[in-house]
């Protein structure tokens, strides 16, 4: 049985769909990586409308983060030219 390639839509539908999954793994990754297991999770201040604030503490460098957004993309763009490449058949 012969495969059939996939036709230009879905070509770019799959692209998009990647890019999409590159990004929210990149967040989950960043999230991991900056605030590890001190994520805050549950009610912070016992008395409601209280004053108290917490703000979270970054622990990567801004250069850093754009670097990684940069890699990603890198990896999203080579990836988008190997799918919507044109192939040639042999037949």
């Amino acid at each position: 049985m012969k495969r059939r390639p996939l036709n230009d839509a879905q070509r770019i539908v799959l692209v998009v769909a990647l890019g999409f999954a590159i990004y929210f793994f990149g967040q989950w990754l960043l999230e991991t990586l900056e605030f590890g297991s001190r994520g805050v999770t549950g009610w912070v201040g016992y008395a409601p409308l209280n004053n108290a604030s917490f703000t979270q503490i970054r622990m990567l460098y801004p250069w850093v983060i754009f670097l990684f957004w940069l890699i990603l993309i890198a990896v999203w763009t080579a990836a988008s030219l190997v799918i919507l490449r044109r192939r040639h058949d042999a037949s």
